[in-house]
C-alpha cells in the first residue's frame, strides 16, 4: 500500500492557514497591502526624480514605513541628490515620517574614453556614453555630449571616470548684460522678443531675462544671444 506523503493533520494545518489568509485579505486588506502600496508609490516618485536613470530602491528600515498612509506626499531630506543612501520624507496627514532608503541608479552617462589632460578640450573623441551605476557618486553625471560643448578639463581625468560639471571649465554662452533674443514656442504659435540677460548661462542653462516691457522671464540658453521658452 502506497504511503500518504502528506499526513491528514498536516493537510488540515495548511487548510487552516489558507482560511486565515482569505479572512485577512477580505476583512483587513489595508493590513496586507499597505506596505506594497506604499512601496509602489515610493518607486514611482523616485523614478520621476531620476528621469535619466533606472532605479531600484531598498527601504533599509521597513519598520519606519507608516502603517496608515494611503496617499503619502514624498520629498527628499537632502534635495541635492536623488540616488544612493538617502532619507525619504513621507508626509501623511501633516505628520512627517523619515524613512532611510538606498536608491541604486544605473544609466548611460558620459565617461572618459581616454586619459584627458588638464586644460584639454572635451569632445566625442575622448568622451563616450557608457552604462554605469551612479549610486556612489556625490554629483550628478552628465548624460549628453551637448553638455560638454566648449569645455575644458580642470584637472586630469582618468579613463572610465564619470564626467561631472565640477571637472569642467566652460565658456559662458550668455553673459549678464547681453541682449538676448527669446523664442516663445507654444501649441500652434511662436513669437520672438528681446531683453537683457540678468545672469550668466552655459548652453542648456536657464537664464533670467528682463524684456523690453520690463517683465522678467526665465528661458533656456540655446546659443549665443539666444534663449527659448517652450
Amino acid at each position: 500500500m502506497k504511503k500518504n506523503l502528506f499526513p491528514l493533520n498536516y493537510c488540515s494545518f495548511l487548510l487552516t492557514l489558507l482560511k486565515i489568509s482569505v479572512i485577512i485579505h477580505c476583512f483587513f486588506p489595508s493590513f496586507v497591502f499597505a506596505n506594497d502600496d506604499f512601496k509602489i508609490r515610493m518607486d514611482l516618485f523616485i523614478s520621476e526624480m531620476n528621469p535619466n536613470f533606472q532605479t531600484n530602491t531598498e527601504i533599509t528600515n521597513p519598520e519606519k514605513i507608516p502603517t496608515n498612509c494611503p496617499f503619502p506626499i514624498f520629498a527628499f531630506q537632502n534635495k541635492q541628490r536623488t540616488w544612493g543612501k538617502l532619507t525619504l520624507i513621507a508626509s501623511c496627514d501633516e505628520k512627517k515620517h523619515y524613512i532611510p532608503i538606498y536608491v541604486k541608479a544605473t544609466g548611460n552617462v558620459l565617461v572618459a574614453s581616454e586619459l584627458i589632460q588638464r586644460g584639454a578640450p572635451l569632445n566625442e573623441n575622448n568622451v563616450e556614453l557608457k552604462e554605469v551605476e551612479i549610486s556612489n557618486l556625490s554629483t550628478l553625471p552628465l548624460v549628453d555630449l551637448s553638455q560638454i560643448n566648449d569645455s575644458q578639463a580642470l584637472r586630469v581625468i582618468q579613463v572610465d571616470s564619470v564626467i561631472t560639471l565640477p571637472m569642467l571649465k566652460r565658456a559662458w554662452v550668455i553673459k549678464a548684460g547681453d541682449i538676448v533674443e527669446i523664442n516663445f514656442v507654444g501649441s500652434g504659435f511662436s513669437a520672438i522678443n528681446t531683453g537683457k540677460a540678468l545672469n550668466n548661462g552655459y548652453l542648456n542653462d536657464k537664464v533670467r531675462v528682463r524684456l523690453d516691457n520690463k517683465s522678467i522671464v526665465e528661458a533656456v540658453v540655446i546659443g549665443p544671444g539666444q534663449a527659448s521658452i517652450n
